[in-house]
């Protein structure tokens, strides 16, 4: 059975999973859940602390619903009315959800009367051969409230369904906030606002190491660094990195500099409803940096920065996945595939609407634990703003949000029970090279 297939059936069942705790217990409030690449997952706020023989109920209840071949159906619906059947139905969550979404249509998922948003596919017809275990439950935050994740693989038959099984971390032993508080390296600031963290003593080593490499490694490809005022407020439908491209290429206007750098603390804005801790942090620090030259220079110039922002994931044995976005009219597309090809990366290509006008974008995509995908380092190749416009620059980060793959970062090592900072900063060693990697045959 192909993992395409796979991945319909764990978002099937993460749907069917809500249906099941909802069924037992009516007063739960449903916040989200999907389907990833290893497993699926449901969140909630329970009336009620979970014990973990609970899950042996739920998971029988699951069980029965879908060997009873549940009537599973699509709907299409206009977010105001998605969200108000969702209030209907006592689910503020994902009402809120739906209305933030900014779709003109969403995608809604019945099962026997019950009712969730699910932007992605899914299966229309569950497969009894498919095998499934639910592995695990861990406390999380959900604002000021407190919740509970529950997580389940599944498999094509018993067999599969072991093996993934078998290899399952303990996902509360390897929560990168739970090593943060026990190394004492970074802490959440309410008192600043929901999502921003500060670095503790400890922490501020490990990330003024990374900062340092940062530097290090621009200087060496001769870019120009530079310091600009951040976007340090939310400001809705603002780029965090807009400041610094508008400030780069008025300097490149003014002075000739072809390459600009820097790395500085933006606002960044949470994409999650529920506390991720670093992978999803509100504020936190990135870069950018800008190559402005002649459009026969960009190919070699794509070339050299795809090894570039691919090294970090390749270095610390991150699970990554190179994603080519488009949209119609996008500049730059035909020179990003022949740059890919030529690197010898394996990439897919998706339509995004959240584009910049014009604008074809790479993104190095990261798993975490749970199997989820969160973007890091990217490129982009578009428009270059300002009165003299025309041209086409290249605008690359190799970090995305340092926090994030600090918490990447502090799993793996929390897999490895990693006992101080030191240890985080020998991987930093690795980063040292002051060459792009060779192209993989």
């Amino acid at each position: 059975m192909n993992e395409d297939f796979l991945n319909l059936a764990r978002q099937t069942a993460s749907k069917a999973l809500a249906s099941a705790v909802v069924e037992l217990f009516p007063k739960t409030l449903l916040v989200q859940g999907s389907g990833t690449s290893k497993f699926f997952f449901y969140d909630f706020i329970l009336p009620f602390e979970l014990q973990k023989d609970a899950l042996a109920v739920i998971e029988e209840r699951l069980r029965l619903k879908l060997k009873q071949k549940p009537s599973i159906r699509a709907a299409e619906m206009m977010p105001k009315n998605a969200a108000v059947r969702m209030e209907h139905q006592d689910q503020p969550f994902v009402a809120d959800r739906i209305r933030e979404s900014g779709q003109g249509l969403v995608q809604m998922i019945e099962i026997n009367g019950f009712v969730d948003w699910c932007e992605e596919e899914f299966l229309e017809e569950w497969d009894p051969r498919i095998a499934f275990k639910l592995l695990d439950s861990c406390p999380i935050e959900v604002g000021d409230r407190k919740g509970m994740r529950i997580v389940g693989a599944l498999g094509f038959e018993k067999d599969a369904l072991k093996e993934s099984v078998k290899n399952a971390p303990n996902f509360a032993q390897i929560s990168h906030q739970a090593l943060c508080q026990r190394l004492q390296l970074a802490a959440p600031s309410p008192c600043l606002g929901d999502g921003l963290w500060s670095w503790l003593p400890a922490g501020e080593k490990l990330r003024q190491s990374w900062i340092d490499w940062w530097k290090r490694s621009h200087l060496e490809q001769n870019f120009q660094l530079m310091t600009t005022p951040s976007c340090l407020v939310p400001v809705e439908g603002f780029d965090p990195g807009l400041a610094m491209t508008l400030a780069h290429a008025e300097s490149f206007f003014n002075t000739g500099n072809k390459r600009l750098a820097e790395v500085s603390y933006v606002y960044q804005g949470q994409k999650t409803p529920t506390n991720e801790g670093l992978l999803d942090v509100a504020g936190g620090l990135t870069d950018r940096a800008h190559i402005f030259c002649p459009e026969g220079e960009l190919l070699n110039e794509c070339i050299s920065s795809l090894h570039f922002i691919a090294k970090i994931p390749k270095i610390l044995c991150f699970e990554f996945q190179i994603v080519l976005y488009t949209v119609k009219g996008a500049k730059g597309l035909r020179l990003f595939q022949q740059a890919l090809n030529e690197s010898g990366l394996d990439y897919t290509t998706q339509i995004s609407l959240q584009l910049e006008e014009g604008e074809s974008r790479i993104s190095v995509c990261l798993s975490d634990s749970l199997g989820r995908w969160w973007e890091g380092p990217f490129m982009s190749i578009g428009p270059v703003p300002g009165r003299r416009s025309g041209g086409l620059m290249l605008k690359r980060s190799a970090l995305g949000s340092l926090e994030r793959l600090v918490a990447l970062q502090l799993e793996q090592c929390a897999g490895g029970n990693a006992a101080s900072v030191d240890d985080f900063l020998k991987t930093m060693n690795a980063l040292n090279w002051s060459k792009d990697p060779e192209p993989e045959n």
